[in-house]
């Protein structure tokens, strides 16, 4: 795949900027895909929540959570990627 280099950087900053990750997105390799869906599901549990709000510290959780919408953005912008990039191909 080809990842612009817009992507590549916010895929950086959001789920760390490392020697590997570097490497996935400049060869175009695919499991960046499977690196984002997979994240997608560490996110804010019910318990966090509750702590957070009983407790009116808030930031921690509100921090949290707009990470988690970062990565389901980016999940959203690889899969059209994805698609737009392999249309017509067969597996």
């Amino acid at each position: 795949m080809q990842y612009s280099e817009e992507f590549k950087q916010k895929v950086l900053s959001t789920l760390g900027d490392s020697e590997e990750m570097r490497k996935r997105l400049d060869e175009g390799q695919e499991i960046v895909g499977r690196y984002l869906d997979d994240s997608r599901y560490g996110g804010v549990s019910a318990k966090e929540i509750v702590e957070a709000c009983e407790s009116m510290n808030v930031q921690g959780i509100y921090q949290k959570a707009k990470r988690q919408m970062a990565i389901e953005e980016l999940y959203g912008e690889w899969s059209e990627l994805y698609r737009n990039q392999h249309q017509g191909m067969h597996r």
